[in-house]
């Protein structure tokens, strides 16, 4: 439980952090998905009510490949880090800074990840 209240807790202090220095300084968050991490490999390996949901989740990723050049996001598998990296990159070095602050971007909304897949194509 900890973790999720520290997630929420970093998105609001982003979303205060934006409001008081606007309009000079902009802040925004990311949401990156979930990612095949080594957090993830170990909770894959624990025993609780919903654990199968993220076995398949593990399960599903080894048989995708990095999809950001693809257009297509995995259906229900963890993200690559490669991928997450590559949103990231994108949003810190393409997007107009004031474009990014004051939102959440989300790799698996289909806006934004429309927009960033677009730009890797350009």
């Amino acid at each position: 439980m900890s973790y999720c209240v520290s997630k929420a807790a970093l998105l609001q202090l982003a979303r205060c952090l934006d409001e008081e220095l606007a309009p000079n300084v902009r802040v925004g968050s990311v949401m990156p998905g979930v990612v095949d991490t080594d957090m993830q490999a170990e909770l894959r390996t624990l025993d609780f009510q919903s654990v199968q949901f993220f076995r398949d989740l593990g399960n599903n990723t080894s048989r995708n490949t990095a999809w950001a050049g693809a257009g297509s996001p995995p259906e229900q598998a963890l993200d690559k880090p490669e991928n997450v990296a590559d949103f990231l990159v994108w949003l810190l070095l393409d997007v107009d800074p004031h474009d990014f602050g004051g939102r959440e971007w989300d790799i698996n909304s289909p806006g934004d990840q429309q927009s960033w897949l677009q730009a890797r194509r350009a």
